[in-house]
C-alpha cells in the first residue's frame, strides 16, 4: 500500500479454531521481506487483515478489533510494524462509533448480504458501493455463464462417451454375429456332410439287401 506497506487480507468462513496460529503465520511470511544486505530497520510493516463469518475468541464478540506487540506490564508498544485486524462479520451489531464513522459496518454487511435487494439497499445508504455491486453482479453473471458452458461441455461430452460406447457395443455385437453365422455355416456344412455319406450308407444297405435277396 503506497509502496511501504504490506497488507495480506484474508477470508475465512469456517471455524477450524486455528486462526490465531494461523494468521500470525500469514503475517509473519509477509513481514519477513527483506533481501540480503538490507537493514533489518527497513523492514516495511506488514499488517494482517482477517474478515471471519465467526468468532475468533470465544470470550470477546468485537466487530473490529486490532492487536499489536505490547509490554504486558505498561502496554508500551514494541513496535508498530507489525499488528493482525480481525473483522467479525457475525457481529457487526457490536460496530463502535469509530467503526461506523469508517463505515466498515456497511462493508461487513455488503459480504454479508445473500440478495440483491439486500445490496441495492446497501448502495442506497451509500453510493460509494455502487461500483462494488456492480462488479459482484458481473462475477456472478460470468460465474452463472461459465456453469453454462461447462454444463453444455458435460452434455456433448457424455453424449460423445456414450456414442463410443455405442459403437464399441454394436461392434462387439456384429463380432459375435459374424462368429455366430461362421459357426451356423460350419454346422450347415457338417451337416450336408453328414447326410451325404447317409445317403452313401443308406444306398450300400439297399445293395447289400439286394445282392442278399438275389443270392
Amino acid at each position: 500500500l503506497n509502496g511501504n506497506i504490506v497488507i495480506n487480507l484474508e477470508m475465512q468462513v469456517v471455524n477450524e479454531h486455528n486462526w490465531p496460529e494461523r494468521s500470525l503465520m500469514y503475517l509473519c511470511r509477509n513481514f519477513d521481506r527483506l533481501q540480503k544486505g538490507e537493514d533489518y530497520s527497513d523492514a516495511y510493516p506488514a499488517y494482517q487483515i482477517s474478515i471471519t463469518n465467526f468468532q475468533v475468541f470465544a470470550d470477546r464478540e468485537d466487530f473490529y478489533s486490532t492487536y499489536m506487540l505490547l509490554d504486558i506490564k505498561n502496554h508500551k508498544k514494541y513496535t508498530d510494524k507489525f499488528r493482525l485486524s480481525v473483522l467479525d462479520l457475525t457481529h457487526i451489531e457490536n460496530a463502535t462509533e469509530e467503526d461506523k464513522k469508517y463505515r466498515l459496518d456497511e462493508w461487513a454487511r455488503l459480504y454479508r448480504a445473500k440478495t440483491w435487494e439486500e445490496l441495492n439497499e446497501l448502495v442506497a445508504q451509500n453510493p460509494m458501493l455502487e461500483r462494488v455491486v456492480s462488479q459482484m453482479y458481473v462475477f456472478s453473471e460470468e460465474d452463472r455463464i461459465r456453469e453454462q458452458m461447462e454444463a453444455r461441455e458435460d452434455y456433448y461430452r457424455n453424449e460423445r462417451t456414450n456414442q463410443v460406447l455405442i459403437a464399441r457395443y454394436k461392434g462387439e455385437s456384429e463380432e459375435k454375429d459374424r462368429v455366430i453365422a461362421e459357426k451356423d455355416a460350419e454346422i450347415a456344412e457338417k451337416d450336408a456332410e453328414l447326410a451325404e455319406k447317409d445317403a452313401i450308407i443308406e444306398k450300400l444297405m439297399k445293395e447289400t439287401e439286394k445282392n442278399k435277396a438275389q443270392g
